[in-house]
């Protein structure tokens, strides 16, 4: 019984994933690469939890307390694509706006809850 529950759980997850596996080694693939910067978008306190490996922090209030924040993406960006996740991808997806109207295109693969199920994390910051 504790398998079929564990097996539902793991369909579920992929369910509200809006990443197939296809994309998920994309992803992957770009980030080892060095061809994209994965960027967390979540506050401070919610990085303690763990972030994404390969990511980095710009929290998505940064944009209104931070004048600079743009210059700071690009710089951190590059040429790099700019790939976002925040707790559950709502912020993510304010933020990849906030970027198309600085004529900066983004990706937003969702939430760190159901991300941290299919890539590998790391605690702490930045």
């Amino acid at each position: 019984m504790k398998k079929i529950f564990t097996l539902i759980a793991f369909i579920f997850t992929l369910s509200i994933s809006a990443l197939t596996p296809k994309e998920i080694q994309q992803i992957e693939n770009l980030l080892k690469s060095d061809k994209a910067i994965l960027i967390d978008v979540r506050e401070e306190n919610e990085i303690k939890e763990g972030m994404l490996d390969h990511a980095v922090s710009f929290a998505l209030s940064k944009t209104q307390t931070n004048k600079n924040w743009r210059q700071e993406v690009k710089e951190m960006a590059g040429s790099k694509k700019i790939i976002l996740y925040c707790r559950s991808g709502a912020r993510a997806e304010k933020f990849k706006k906030l970027l198309k109207q600085e004529n900066i295109t983004a990706q937003n693969i969702g939430g760190f809850m159901q991300l941290k199920e299919f890539f590998p994390t790391k605690k702490g910051h930045k």
